[in-house]
């Protein structure tokens, strides 16, 4: 999903935030409880949308990280004690 789409996604999946949801086991459509489609389309979105915010914030502290007014000094250091096999 592309950025625009996952905000969408997570909007709509909000919206259900405050739904009881024994109401779609009662609900039929084509003579199958409505609770069935709609956790289908949940296991779709749901992982597009925890994976989005996950690399998202993980790009985002990597790079505030970069912009550290000290990140040169931090790196000769760490290049100093860093041994490699």
């Amino acid at each position: 999903m592309q950025g625009g789409r996952t905000r969408d996604a997570q909007q709509a999946l909000a919206k259900f935030d405050t739904v009881d949801f024994r109401e779609f086991e009662r609900m039929t459509a084509d003579g199958r409880a409505m609770a069935g489609d709609l956790m289908r389309l949940f296991r779709r979105a749901v992982p597009a949308v925890y994976w989005h915010d996950l690399f998202s914030s993980t790009l985002s502290a990597w790079d505030s990280e970069l912009s550290h007014p000290q990140i040169e000094t931090i790196q000769r250091r760490s290049a100093a004690t860093d041994q490699f096999l």
